[in-house]
């Protein structure tokens, strides 16, 4: 049961990065449609 908080907090960082990459790839659509439509 020792391992169990390990992974609880490895998949808590995960989720933080995905929903950071997630974030991060729409605020990158959204500059470049500035620019096409710009």
């Amino acid at each position: 049961m020792k391992s169990f908080p390990i992974e609880l907090e490895f998949l808590e960082v995960v989720f933080q990065g995905s929903c950071f990459s997630f974030l991060a790839s729409i605020l990158i659509n959204l500059f470049l449609l500035i620019i096409i439509f710009g």
